[in-house]
């Protein structure tokens, strides 16, 4: 469809686990990696149909109410986003001109341990 008229975005939703695993998550992680590099294939070989490919990166998101996760207590260990920042983000992605690709980018929380985080 996005060929036939010549032009649309591809919004594909990785992790930044792709680039920062954690221990224990070897196959989530490299699928993610592995996710990203689809997505550079894409930008590069879809460009001349004028649809853009990218990779929105998201860090820690709570994806259940606080209720569902009584292992974790009262507080969690991390901070994280609410799902609706994801949202908010492909969204302004999707909003861009069609002149402009944002190829990767990382959302997350902004004290998320992001370096050494392992």
């Amino acid at each position: 469809t996005m060929k036939r008229q010549r032009g649309g975005r591809i919004i594909n939703i990785g992790s930044i686990s792709s680039f920062k695993p954690r221990k224990d998550q070897a196959v989530y992680s490299a699928s993610k990696a592995a996710l990203v590099s689809l997505s550079r294939s894409m930008a590069l070989e879809e460009r001349a149909y004028g649809i853009a490919a990218g990779c929105l990166l998201p860090g820690l998101v709570d994806v259940a109410p606080e209720s569902a996760h009584p292992e974790r207590g009262d507080k969690l260990d991390e901070p994280y986003i609410e799902p609706k920042a994801i949202a908010d983000a492909a969204l302004a992605i999707a909003q861009l001109p069609s002149s402009v690709n944002m190829l990767e980018t990382t959302v997350m929380p902004s004290r998320q341990l992001l370096i050494g985080r392992g």
